[in-house]
């Protein structure tokens, strides 16, 4: 896995999990742009209209919380959360997670 890959991040203390796009990771922790996985499809829907609830956030996750980290990829016919979004919107990766994805 390397900055740039849409992923699912699980986290503990608090439990929580979130998809978004991995920035850097290293053995300090992870910097992903992201959203609540519970958020995705209220995400899907509104990007690129004037009313937009969910924004993605920038957040640094130490190690000692990572639970695990899944690449959001494919799984038979049943596309990613990013080749849905990518279909649903016609957008480009950087347009779907907003500015500031590359620090």
């Amino acid at each position: 896995m390397k900055g740039g890959a849409f992923a699912v991040i699980k986290v503990i203390e608090p439990k929580a999990q979130y998809w978004g796009r991995l920035i850097e990771i290293s053995p300090a922790g992870v910097i992903f742009r992201g959203i609540e996985v519970t958020m995705i499809e209220r995400y899907k829907y509104q990007i690129g209209k004037d009313d937009c609830e969910v924004f993605p956030e920038t957040l640094f996750v130490p190690s000692r919380r990572l639970l695990c980290i899944a690449l959001d990829e494919n799984q038979g016919t049943v596309p990613s959360v990013i080749d849905s979004i990518r279909s649903y919107t016609g957008l480009h990766d950087d347009e779907i997670m907003g500015p500031n994805t590359h620090i």
